[in-house]
């Protein structure tokens, strides 16, 4: 469209859109944005009126209020019904949510009057997060449009509530104390979520039912029978911090035939386990500490992750076996003391489609052999004990390796000027290169024709760089003034200098950093973090001297 026909068009008012593409402009605005456009106009306080999602925040609402919390509730819980009533919803209300606290405060009938109210415009989605109250929804709470529903810090009865909103398809419960047994059936439920909430029994008929996820108390678990071996067509089962014992999470992944993925988190009680279907393609544990044995048997299973305790003496001693594991292409052991050199090798030659492997804090890992056709991706972290690494994987396009934490000195040897520019040599197609904490190098050529970013970040014995990388488009270094012998780089790259604070600020120091800083006139930014603002002045300087292009941070 060219500028003469754009002068020529009649500006167009956004309130002469048509209604629902202003609704769709206003879903974008937060809350009070959306509250103040009501004032501009009667035509946008209609446009108010009609927006189908309302929302209400005691928080943003208590900001400018003085008073107690008792009454600065009360006069919210009056704030939430005014707002409702002004409206004149015509269509459908999609969205109704409240986020307040009403713990030990008295909730009086005008709450429950709001709430009807919203039923009534034919709400389709509710959320209430009331902290840890003792809410109870009105008795004549029943909506046949009420599709999802997220509940924390309630007093429920979870049976009536699905039996009187017989369309819910999603129902997530924090923190609620269910006062009945759940035993109900729903055709249209497909998901639900039970979070820290207090209940003795759950039993579910639901043929569409596709996830379930539990969670006890972490602090105080209590027993919850658990009961959805008739919801056939569940894909996904997540249990956290249950205390049933295993017999029955066994029953239950064996009788689901549609189940893809099953997560076990924070079972205490459970020393052994063994699960046992052929549709299962995910499979995590992580945070039994009483387990000891795991045995899966899952045709297709293709991710398995495994998360012990990270500690010098190796995890708990947890033995894993497969029987059938050729499918997998994501494994992620962490903490597991039994994992040994030959285990591993052995598993690597069973799953010949592996492409993701990693292992951190597997201590009794000594000298292992990865070698492997399809591999991709391979991170070695935390493996105190690990001394050789043999690596034969012709598709590994990721490799990260870690040794502890920031205060591990013992294997920064590792990597020497020599061991790096020797690799460099034969990672033809390197694009990325991090080096952090990599003490024993001290000056390093980084030669390379395709690689495009380069991380230097606290190798403290660093003292000369010499970089010629014609296509990097991202430097990055964190530490002392080094010397650069050589910076050869796009005339696009991006660099970010973050500087250790400096133990003197005479001339000399001046000069290496006005050394360093002439080796970056060419790039198209240049980012200084510093703490210093004798530095920042002095770097200040340089780029007005040089005509650079540059962004500047200063951490004072």
């Amino acid at each position: 469209m060219t500028q003469k026909r754009l002068q020529t068009m009649d500006p167009i008012n956004i309130s002469d859109l048509p209604v629902p593409i202003v609704h769709h402009i206003m879903s974008f605005l937060t809350t009070t944005d959306v509250t103040r456009l009501s004032i501009l106009s009667k035509k946008f306080f209609s446009l108010w009126g009609s927006y189908p999602v309302i929302e209400f925040d005691q928080k943003r609402f208590g900001r400018t209020y003085h008073g107690t919390l008792a009454s600065m509730t009360k006069d919210f819980i009056q704030h939430v019904l005014n707002s409702i009533r002004q409206r004149e919803i015509n269509a459908v209300l999609s969205e109704f949510r409240v986020n307040a606290n009403f713990e030990s405060i008295s909730v009086d009938s005008r709450f429950d009057t709001a709430i009807l109210m919203v039923l009534k415009n034919g709400v389709t989605c509710m959320e209430l997060n009331l902290g840890f109250a003792d809410y109870v929804l009105p008795n004549m709470f029943a909506s046949k449009t009420l599709h999802v529903l997220r509940l924390k810090g309630l007093h429920l009865d979870l049976c009536g509530l699905i039996k009187v909103c017989p369309l819910l398809t999603t129902v997530l419960l924090k923190s609620c104390v269910i006062l009945k047994d759940a035993e109900f059936s729903s055709k249209t439920l497909r998901e639900i979520e039970l979070h820290s909430c207090d209940v003795k029994c759950i039993k579910l008929d639901g043929p569409n039912l596709h996830s379930f996820f539990f969670s006890s108390d972490k602090g105080d678990p209590k027993p919850c029978d658990i009961d959805v071996l008739k919801c056939r067509n569940i894909k996904y089962l997540s249990l956290n911090n249950v205390v049933n014992g295993g017999y029955w999470i066994e029953e239950h992944v064996y009788t689901l035939s549609e189940l893809k993925t099953f997560i076990l988190k924070g079972c205490q009680d459970i020393g052994h386990i063994r699960i046992c279907n052929d549709k299962l393609v995910r499979v995590e544990f992580r945070h039994c500490h009483a387990l000891t044995s795991i045995e899966v048997r899952a045709t297709s299973l293709e991710s398995f992750a495994y998360e012990g305790i990270e500690s010098a003496h190796g995890g708990m001693p947890c033995n894993i076996t497969f029987l059938s594991s050729k499918c997998i292409k994501d494994l992620s052991l962490k903490g597991a003391a039994l994992v040994t050199d030959q285990w591993l090798e052995t598993q690597l030659a069973i799953m010949t489609r592996l492409e993701r492997l990693k292992l951190k804090a597997c201590n009794t890992l000594r000298r292992i052999k990865v070698i492997h056709e399809k591999l991709q991706i391979l991170e070695l972290c935390s493996c105190l004990s690990l001394v050789e690494a043999e690596i034969h994987t012709p598709q590994l396009i990721s490799f990260t390796y870690r040794y502890g934490n920031a205060n591990s000195m013992e294997r920064d040897k590792m990597v020497t000027d020599q061991w790096l520019e020797s690799q460099l040599a034969k990672m033809t197609r390197l694009e990325r290169l991090r080096l952090k904490r990599c003490n024993s190098l001290k000056k390093i050529k980084v030669w390379h024709e395709k690689l495009q970013i380069l991380e230097l970040c606290s190798c403290n014995g660093l003292e000369e760089a010499d970089i010629d990388t014609p296509q990097l488009i991202s430097f990055m270094y964190h530490g002392n003034v080094i010397e650069f012998g050589k910076m050869v780089t796009r005339g696009s790259c991006i660099t970010t200098l973050s500087m250790i604070q400096w133990t003197t600020y005479d001339n000399a120091s001046f000069c290496k950093w006005r050394n360093m800083l002439s080796f970056f006139g060419h790039c198209k930014a240049l980012r200084l973090i510093c703490n210093s603002p004798k530095v920042y002045s002095f770097f200040f300087f340089f780029v007005i001297q040089h005509k650079c292009n540059f962004t500047s941070y200063l951490n004072a």
